[in-house]
């Protein structure tokens, strides 16, 4: 099917081979292969944009799970010291190991990221409050601009009309 496409489109070009002048019909596929070579990179690049997006969204969900679930689940205290488990590889009882002081990484890689989304939500939601009042702000400008115009140009007719009347 495609090389009816090929053929169909080479073809129909044949009547403004002749325009051109030195652009014989192998150019002429040479460039609609190249457009549909082009339009092809475009679809696959549509299609992993969207899968990106969705291993985006999976990893943030993990994240937040992590946040809400970790801390209830591991009933370890974050900041609690304990020399004799200092610098202990991972294992079942601490899943990333210990720090030099013997506290459990896991819990504070938790809290860690725990600060990390919250100041992640927050910028992102003063982007949005800002967004909304800057466009509300643009169109109670546009508003006054339309109402500053349109009582001027009232004031004109006032003013003309008599003079207008008078002739």
């Amino acid at each position: 099917m495609a090389e009816t496409t090929k053929t169909t489109k080479t073809t129909g070009t044949t009547g403004a081979m002749g325009a051109m002048g030195a652009m014989g019909a192998t150019g002429v596929t040479e460039a609609v292969e190249a457009t549909e070579a082009w339009r092809t990179r475009a679809v696959v690049r549509r299609s992993t944009r969207a899968w990106r997006v969705r291993g985006s969204a999976a990893v943030v969900a993990v994240m937040v799970l992590a946040v809400l679930l970790v801390p209830p689940l591991v009933q370890l205290d974050q900041q609690a010291v304990d020399l004799a488990a200092k610098l202990q590889p991972p294992s079942l009882a601490h899943p990333f190991g210990t720090d030099d002081v013997g506290r459990d990484l896991l819990l504070r890689c938790v809290y860690g990221l725990r600060v990390s989304l919250l100041v992640g939500v927050v910028a992102a939601g003063s982007r949005q409050v800002r967004g909304f009042l800057r466009a509300q702000g643009s169109e109670l400008a546009g508003h006054l601009a339309l109402r500053h115009r349109s009582s001027s140009q009232l004031r004109q007719q006032a003013f003309v009309r008599p003079a207008l009347g008078r002739v």
